[in-house]
């Protein structure tokens, strides 16, 4: 069989049996016979990916030798995270390692490494790995040292001139005269970042379509005008996860068309929305402006997510938003064009006030919502239903989960008199894990409430029907009261306990 087929089915197996601790893999081939040896020896191309943490400081040398002059690819297998279970501990680089890295960084293309922040030696190191890396497109530094490591562009080659992604962990970089042409990826977290240079790289990246930013303290921070914004005219994702101040900072400063992906999590702990106002007033600026900007006449806010955080969402955060532009299954309700426009308001359980709620709702454009959901905490005191109610007159869908259900009900019973008109446009309702039972004996049963509601609207003039009614895991309905809703006429009727 000729070099070059051995070499072609060689190259195969090198991604479906990567080398592991205890087993050499693909290497194997070498070991069959004299003539596979040698054409897997003589193939650059089959030694340039070399897993570093799993092989012992011969066998590294050994791939390093026989890469030859190809871009190498030298990375640590991602770290699997739970929030349930800490992650796998990592041991440090052996000075044989550190040593090849630093010899061959002019060879590497990508480069991808995890240092535990508990070993002096890592840090020593990564303040002398050097800048030169003309064949390096990804770089990918997972230190999470606290505090964070400073390096100028002279100690790392986050400066490279090929790059395409960046991902630095725990380490602050000076972006001071840093350009990123090729750059469509960047992800800093754990940092101290000045902020103009921050904002002068980010205006060199011109092909930039993700931007992550998380847990950063921005310092020498002036107001930038309208005028003085980046405009990232590429961008796909946006990720903002910091406290409110620097959260409100970087988004004042971009300008940002509508996109796929725009997340910011106002997290503070020091910062309560309880009872601060300037925060809330900030974060409720950068929300209005980001309605402005991605809702445009033409396709308005089409689908509203209110939820509370969950414990086991990586930064327990105050506030999150997230916005843009989605893909839709269902395109034929969107008249075939498949985009709609989602929001996402996510807050904390007890970290903000009701009126703060409220504020925070009212900045947005509930009167062009078409699809809505509320579960949690967030929406659980009837008074902040009451005031909203009446502006989502365009909402056809509603979904509302746990303890916002209740509050809803009885805000719906309440505000549907005869002169008015709730939800007027609403034909598919679901609830799901609503505890339906009446907190107090005086009142009537919440049951009965949503009976009457539905009903109600049924007949009402103005107001379209239901077409699907949908009760799912909700405690607290009798035999009784089910036979009153298994008898509604007119719209399909969906009951799972």
């Amino acid at each position: 069989m000729p070099a070059k087929v051995l070499e072609a089915i060689f190259t195969l197996l090198v991604s479906h049996d990567t080398p592991r601790k205890g087993h050499i893999g693909w290497i194997r081939v070498s070991h069959v016979c004299s003539k596979w040896r040698a054409a897997a020896i003589g193939s650059a191309r089959l030694w340039c990916n070399i897993p570093v943490d799993v092989l012992d400081n011969r066998w590294v040398s050994i791939f390093v030798q026989r890469s030859g002059n190809e871009p190498i690819t030298w990375e640590m297998p991602k770290i699997w995270t739970s929030p349930y279970f800490a992650p796998p501990p990592r041991s440090p680089l052996s000075p044989h390692v550190q040593t090849l890295i630093q010899e061959n960084l002019d060879h590497i293309a990508k480069l991808r490494l995890y240092l535990p922040a508990s070993t002096p030696e890592n840090k020593k190191w990564i303040r002398t790995l050097g800048a030169k890396a003309s064949l390096l497109t990804s770089l990918d530094l997972d230190c999470l040292f606290s505090p964070p490591v400073s390096l100028a562009s002279s100690m790392a080659p986050f400066a490279a001139p090929l790059l395409s992604e960046l991902v630095l962990k725990g380490i602050s970089p000076d972006l001071a005269g840093v350009s990123w042409s090729n750059l469509l990826t960047l992800n800093i977290c754990n940092a101290q970042l000045d902020f103009h240079p921050l904002l002068a790289v980010l205006s060199s990246a011109p092909k930039l379509k993700e931007l992550t930013l998380r847990d950063i303290y921005l310092s020498s921070t002036t107001s930038t005008g309208a005028h003085n914004r980046v405009f990232l005219s590429k961008i796909q994702k946006l990720d903002l996860r910091s406290d409110p101040r620097t959260c409100v900072i970087i988004c004042k400063a971009l300008s940002i068309p509508p996109i796929p992906s725009y997340r910011v999590d106002f997290a503070g702990p020091q910062i309560s929305f309880q009872s601060g106002v300037d925060p809330i007033i900030d974060v409720i600026s950068v929300i209005r402006e980001r309605v402005r900007d991605a809702y445009c006449s033409e396709r308005p806010l089409y689908q509203l997510e209110i939820s509370q955080q969950s414990q086991t969402e990586e930064l327990w955060g105050d506030v999150t938003i997230e916005c843009g532009d989605e893909r839709c299954d269902e395109e034929a309700e969107l008249e075939g064009d498949g985009i709609m426009n989602f929001f996402k308001l996510s807050l904390s359980r007890g970290r903000i006030s009701d009126e703060n709620t409220l504020s925070l709702l009212k900045s947005l454009s509930l009167g062009t919502c078409v699809k809505m959901h509320a579960s949690g905490y967030l929406l659980s005191d009837g008074d902040v239903w009451m005031d909203i109610l009446p502006d989502l007159s365009r909402v056809d869908k509603l979904e509302v989960c746990l303890r916002a259900g209740q509050p809803f009900i009885e805000a719906a019973f309440e505000l549907f008199d005869d002169t008015t008109s709730i939800l007027p446009r609403l034909t598919w309702f679901t609830l799901n894990m609503v505890n339906l039972r009446a907190p107090y004996d005086d009142d009537p049963p919440i049951p009965i409430q949503l009976y009457t509601w539905i009903v109600d609207r049924q007949t009402r003039a103005g107001v379209k029907a239901l077409h699907q009614l949908e009760v799912i895991c909700c405690p607290g309905l009798t035999a009784k009261q089910k036979d009153l809703f298994y008898k509604l006429e007119g719209m399909g009727l969906l009951m799972d306990e």
